[in-house]
């Protein structure tokens, strides 16, 4: 089955951006939870699997720019590691930050089979959807340890000068 490369969708981009800033334990806890109840993908799904080429780690240059608008300039280096899966025919890949290759390789498992029609909704409500829920959850935690530490300042103005 070959099919031809088209532009990344939104839809991709997020559910590969909401991978990545997944922890490793918590979308392999997700990805087992949605094989156990899920009776249309294989439990030996990952047997079909080919790597396309290694798994590679290596840096990228971090840029950034002066208030946000401003000039380039560097940051620095930052380890990122990468993996490309043919599974069924779609081609999947995973980047993230760190040396992680089984993160890694598990994401580039799940983006060719989000991108099999077969596969895709069934992903998108026992997987994706759980992992938004869960990641929502834990930036709403961070904003409220954060509220706990805000610090309100004040002056008093005396008389006219």
């Amino acid at each position: 089955m070959n099919h031809e490369y088209t532009e990344p969708s939104q839809d991709r981009q997020q559910w590969l951006s909401l991978m990545a800033k997944t922890p490793l334990e918590d979308l392999k806890d997700q990805w087992t939870h949605c094989l156990k109840t899920t009776q249309l993908i294989p439990e030996n799904i990952e047997q079909y699997a080919q790597a396309i080429r290694p798994i590679q780690t290596g840096l990228v240059q971090v840029r950034g720019r002066m208030g946000g608008n401003g000039n380039r300039f560097n940051v620095g280096d930052m380890t990122v590691t990468r993996a490309a899966i043919n599974c069924e025919g779609f081609q999947g890949f995973g980047y993230i930050a760190g040396r992680s290759k089984t993160h890694a390789n598990l994401i580039a498992l799940l983006d060719a089979l989000l991108q099999n029609p077969q596969y895709q909704v069934v992903l998108q409500s026992s997987l994706l959807t759980p992992l938004a829920d869960l990641r929502h959850k834990v930036l709403q935690t961070n904003v409220e340890k954060t509220a706990e530490t805000r610090v309100e300042f004040f002056t008093v103005v005396r008389g006219e000068d």
